[in-house]
């Protein structure tokens, strides 16, 4: 059985990566990993090719060469 991961305490990250962990929701981040490729997943889906192809500069990528 795999262990429920929680977020870190603030005394287990640098105050430099607060604003970060604190964007993650509460709860297992097993869980939330798996459910971020589906939610990704249906984003880009429902992209339209104008976005999807964009290239902010000349030496950039685009969101589909990602």
């Amino acid at each position: 059985m795999a262990s429920k991961i929680e977020r870190p305490g603030e005394n287990e990250y640098a105050p430099f990566y607060a604003g970060y962990v604190q964007r993650v929701p509460n709860g297992d981040v097993f869980d939330l990993l798996a459910c971020q490729s589906d939610t990704l997943c249906t984003l880009l889906a429902a992209l339209p090719a104008e976005q999807a192809d964009f290239r902010p500069g000349p030496a950039e990528w685009s969101i589909k060469e990602v």
